[in-house]
């Protein structure tokens, strides 16, 4: 992986941070979605995509990513069958900490 490439204006490790400190917030702190929204617009923090400001739906999306545990599925159109590619994404997130955002997504 490319560690330089960019990441909304950021750098991989720079992204990787801002991913830990939204799963933070979320599992350990327990803000709503909706407070991780304002907490990066307040420390200016871009979305992935360069914008100022991050949607609800964009959090929520981050939070249910498997790639962030060093998960990466392909998905086939033609036959919808999905298969795992082992070691092609590195983890950044600890699974523990991704199931517990899972749980908690469910009860928002």
């Amino acid at each position: 992986m490319n560690t330089d490439s960019e990441y909304g204006g950021s750098t991989y490790q720079e992204y990787a941070e801002i991913v830990h400190s939204i799963f933070r917030w979320f599992t350990e702190d327990r803000l709503p979605i909706g407070s991780i929204v304002s907490q990066l617009a307040s420390c200016r923090i871009p979305s992935p995509s360069g914008n100022l400001y991050w949607s609800k739906a964009q959090i929520a999306k981050l939070l249910k990513n498997r790639s962030y545990i060093g998960e990466t599925l392909i998905k086939f159109k033609a036959s919808q069958e999905q298969v795992e590619l082992p070691d092609a994404t590195p983890a950044i997130i600890d699974k523990q900490v991704f199931c517990l955002s899972l749980g908690s997504i469910a009860d928002q």
